[in-house]
């Protein structure tokens, strides 16, 4: 896929700015070409007395899944303030205790838009409270959606969304969709990411700039953003 992604059509002149996005996936490489901005970096650490917060992250990105992310959002929604919440070791897989303690977290950080482009198809009362907690308190929570039963995207008050090719932002009985390709890596763009994960990049961009364009919090926000994209 040789050509850039295009901006959402929803709020064509805005540019995130000022919306403060958590992504959690394995981390980002804020220097890569595609990123060089300016973010905070935190990571979800297993130690010997449970799941702590590291801070600085002195992980980075060791798999590239969630630079790519970054990218795509950064490239939407250029203005956007980024909490990279790195939830994975040395492999691109996490469980529901770390995804718990890393959304309960992004809240905490002050996240507006909490973006989770990995899952798992096990349920967990613990992510089902910490989403209940942060959904209460005004987040807005975007989970990949890959299958039918997949948390944290399944859950009540979570955007789950799939990826359709060819389409922009599209809510369609109930369910969420969105363009699942990522800025293309230079001379090689067949290596790139894609799928739900983009997606969950793509929406999460597109209610960013949504937020700084018309100043709604959620709940009103998503309410708003549905109703704009059933005129567009």
């Amino acid at each position: 896929m040789s050509e850039e992604p295009t901006a959402p059509k929803l709020a064509p002149g805005a540019t995130g700015r000022g919306v403060r996005v958590a992504l959690l996936d394995t981390g980002v490489n804020f220097e890569h070409p595609h990123i060089r901005r300016s973010g905070l970096q935190v990571g979800v650490v297993r130690g010997p007395s449970g799941l702590f917060v590291e801070q600085p992250d002195l992980h980075g990105d060791r798999v590239g899944h969630g630079t790519a992310c970054a990218a795509l959002l950064f490239h939407l929604a250029p203005e956007v303030e980024l909490i990279s919440v790195r939830v994975t070791d040395a492999r691109p897989s996490t469980d529901a205790e770390r995804l718990a303690f890393a959304i309960l977290s992004a809240a905490e950080l002050g996240a507006e838009i909490i973006a989770v482009p990995l899952g798992t198809p096990n349920p967990n009362h613990d992510l089902e409270a910490a989403v209940r907690s942060v959904v209460a308190q005004g987040c807005v929570v975007v989970a990949a959606r890959p299958g039918p039963v997949v948390y944290p995207a399944i859950l009540p008050g979570v955007l789950g969304v799939a990826h359709r090719d060819g389409v922009d932002l599209l809510h369609e009985a109930g369910e969420w969709w969105a363009e699942g390709r990522a800025r293309p890596v230079p001379g090689s763009p067949s290596r790139n990411f894609h799928g739900p994960s983009l997606a969950v990049a793509r929406l999460s961009a597109g209610l960013a700039r949504y937020r700084q364009e018309c100043g709604a919090f959620a709940p009103n926000l998503v309410v708003g953003f549905q109703k704009a994209l059933a005129v567009l």
